[in-house]
């Protein structure tokens, strides 16, 4: 459709007021979906995405990078390339974007052109270049960043998507499917966004999935699932493979930027809030206000008592009890799920106990201010703190000098200050474990010895994972790769 921003020229307007008006236009601009929150152009304000206001005030430049990031956004846009291009766009390029009058791909032709690896699987799918990579390859890429918006949506207050209100990048990616469903030689089994969903609680190989592309050897992602079914978030993997070229980066969006914000105003014990925080975390699972309340009044941080009790912790909702009881996992403290009359299972993957059926004895009535884990955190937070607080406390056990998420998470582990550096990996898929950090080790780097130990259940599930880690392992640094069994012998063994 033809649709004219000349009127808003000479507009200017509040933070809260853009917001509004651009959520309109897109809603008509790009034929419905998902509209921009608060919180996302928060988000790319801070990135640097979009200029700083004129005092308080924002105008038509501003309307039209929104316009224009929204655009490309949906098209699979990292934020990176976002930052480099629309800042060096004038406003009458930046409206040529926002109208689709420079198409989204070809918009690449803006910016700096990158060298691209030889192998298409090689290509840093962050990077955003999408017209190298195989159509399955880009078609999973491309549900992931709509599985993540779609999430995003929700955590912003939005409705479960319907027919009518559907994230462009999720339009886009069950497109792709529908073509690679029809080459498989099937019917297109992907024009239902709520079926196109639950597919994506089971990994790629199974044979629900109706495209072959995805049975195949070759084909990297097959064991991944984007869904975490037990707690109806992305997984650790979609999150990956999304990257930031979905509307806002989950990882930071899952309360780790505002734990950073937070801690950043305790000055030089910053670092100590911060792991106490974790700790507090990965050590309860469940909770209360008295006991949040104590742990703030014990370690003189009564900010960190809002932050818990808001950002982290919900109520104990009905869903969650079981005849009116809670019962907790006697391994790890989570609640358990009924999965059968009299019997129920833990729901957190890293705990060894995960899906094992015990009975439904000795639950509790809860207090009234009970407290639980926000279920995206159960899943990014508290299940890979299981193995973090293992290797801390064992460490401990045996004399040695470990810091548990020292420096404000440079790694999950150190030992002898800057000797040793552990980070606890729990990804399903190797490949994507090994495209991450052939970009970055982040601040491992700092350490001696670097390890990266991966979770069992992990290796449970593909076999020669430490293998195929190793193998597609390219970063120059060196990396010690291991299990967390092997890397728990190796502390008991004294190193």
């Amino acid at each position: 459709m033809i649709f004219d921003l000349s009127p808003y020229i000479e507009w200017t307007g509040s933070q809260a007021e853009l917001v509004e008006l651009v959520g309109g236009i897109e809603s008509r601009l790009f034929g419905g979906g998902q509209t921009i929150s608060a919180r996302t152009f928060k988000y790319y304000r801070t990135k640097g995405v979009i200029s700083p206001a004129n005092g308080k005030k924002y105008g038509y430049l501003h309307l039209v990078q929104c316009l224009a990031t929204r655009r490309l956004a949906a098209h699979g846009w990292t934020v990176k390339q976002l930052v480099q291009l629309i800042a060096g766009l004038e406003e009458l390029q930046l409206t040529q974007v926002a109208l689709g009058e420079v198409d989204a791909d070809a918009a690449l032709g803006l910016t700096v052109a990158e060298e691209v690896p030889a192998s298409s699987l090689e290509v840093d799918i962050k990077e955003g270049d999408f017209k190298r990579l195989p159509l399955p390859v880009l078609a999973v890429h491309m549900l992931a960043v709509g599985v993540c918006d779609v999430f995003n949506h929700v955590l912003d207050g939005g409705h479960i998507v319907d027919g009518n209100d559907i994230p462009f990048s999720l339009k886009r990616a069950m497109g792709l499917l529908g073509r690679l469903c029809l080459e498989s030689g099937h019917s297109d089994a992907f024009s239902s966004v709520h079926k196109t969903l639950a597919l994506c609680k089971l990994p790629f190989n199974h044979s629900s999935w109706p495209i072959d592309a995805f049975k195949s050897p070759e084909f990297e992602f097959s064991s991944i699932n984007l869904i975490d079914k037990d707690h109806r978030c992305p997984t650790q993997d979609c999150v990956e493979l999304a990257g930031v070229g979905s509307e806002a980066n989950l990882k930071e969006q899952f309360s780790f930027e505002l734990l950073t914000q937070l801690c950043s105003g305790f000055g030089a014990k910053k670092h100590e809030v911060y792991k106490n925080v974790r700790e507090f975390v990965g050590r309860n699972p469940i909770t209360s206000v008295r006991d949040i309340a104590e742990f703030s009044r014990e370690h003189a941080v009564s900010k960190v008592e809002s932050f818990l009790t808001r950002e982290v912790y919900d109520p104990v909702g009905s869903h969650i009890l079981i005849g009116g009881l809670l019962h907790k996992c006697e391994k790890c403290g989570a609640p358990i799920r009924q999965v059968a009359d009299g019997l129920g299972e833990c729901v957190i993957k890293q705990c060894s106990e995960y899906g094992r059926h015990v009975s439904l004895v000795g639950g509790t009535v809860p207090d009234g201010d009970c407290l639980i884990l926000s279920p995206h955190l159960l899943s990014f937070w508290f299940g890979p703190s299981i193995d973090e607080l293992d290797v801390y406390d064992l460490a401990k056990s045996y004399k040695l000098e470990a810091r548990l998420y020292p420096e404000s998470d440079a790694c999950d582990v150190s030992i002898d200050g800057f000797d040793i550096g552990i980070d606890i990996k729990s990804y399903a898929s190797p490949y994507l474990l090994a495209y991450s950090l052939n970009r970055s080790i982040g601040r491992l780097t700092r350490y001696h010895k670097k390890i990266i130990a991966i979770s069992d259940e992990s290796i449970a599930r593909h076999k020669d994972y430490l293998y195929m880690l190793k193998k597609h392992y390219r970063n120059e640094e060196t990396l010690d790769f291991r299990s967390v069994s092997s890397l728990k012998n190796w502390l008991k063994g004294g190193l």
